[in-house]
């Protein structure tokens, strides 16, 4: 059995999709089977896969090959039998948890690791900040991956603080650029890239996920 990333947030637009693309490519890129899953009815994971491999077949031929399967909350357990039967599988999930709360709940408990993305702002908090709790409550131990971020700032600093008095946070954060938007329209990565300021704080992500689920010594 294969290891399970779980990719939840109760608030759109707090980077879920773009984690998992990146976590996916990242695993791929170190020699791992690795496939995503995707959950969320819009389909942004498996799109963003559909339309990198019509790039890399006609433009990109040694880009890296990624596989992301559809799934649905009825039917979870066979999406999961699919992320785990690869060496690790990224499950990409809906923001509106609240309709599922009983089939995100056992989801969670199954994955191996939980990563809970939230923006900077107290919008943000007030939304994911009961979704900790609730996974807390279940015995499960996320961590919560700030995106968009600018740790310069006051507002920050604060937003950082309120997590950490009550679970775990993921000690690297993604910065708030265009990038990560810019990129996945044509199914690519800031890992396609070089240039982008973007790039080493995924990879630092992926090197600390990868030794949260054990894939690399600790």
């Amino acid at each position: 059995m294969g290891r399970v990333i779980l990719v939840s947030s109760p608030k759109g637009g707090t980077g879920k999709s773009a984690i998992s693309r990146h976590l996916l490519v990242c695993a791929q890129t170190a020699g791992l089977d690795a496939v995503g899953v995707d959950f969320d009815p819009q389909r942004s994971f498996s799109k963003w896969a559909s339309a990198r491999e019509a790039q890399r077949r006609v433009r990109f031929p040694d880009q890296i090959e990624t596989k992301v399967y559809e799934a649905t909350f009825k039917d979870w357990r066979s999406g999961f039998v699919q992320a785990s039967g690869a060496s690790l599988g990224i499950v990409d999930t809906p923001p509106n948890v609240e309709s599922a709360v009983s089939e995100m709940g056992q989801m969670s408990e199954s994955a191996d690791l939980v990563l809970v993305p939230c923006g900077c702002t107290t919008d943000d908090l007030d939304s994911v900040e009961p979704w900790i709790l609730a996974l807390q409550s279940r015995g499960v131990k996320p961590i919560v991956v700030l995106n968009k971020a600018n740790s310069r700032v006051l507002s920050f600093k604060k937003i950082r603080s309120r997590f950490l008095a009550i679970g775990e946070v993921c000690p690297v954060e993604l910065p708030n650029l265009e990038d990560f938007h810019t990129f996945s329209a044509a199914g690519m990565t800031l890992l396609d890239t070089q240039k982008s300021r973007g790039r080493d704080p995924v990879i630092d992500l992926w090197q600390f996920v990868s030794r949260s689920v054990g894939l690399v010594p600790a």
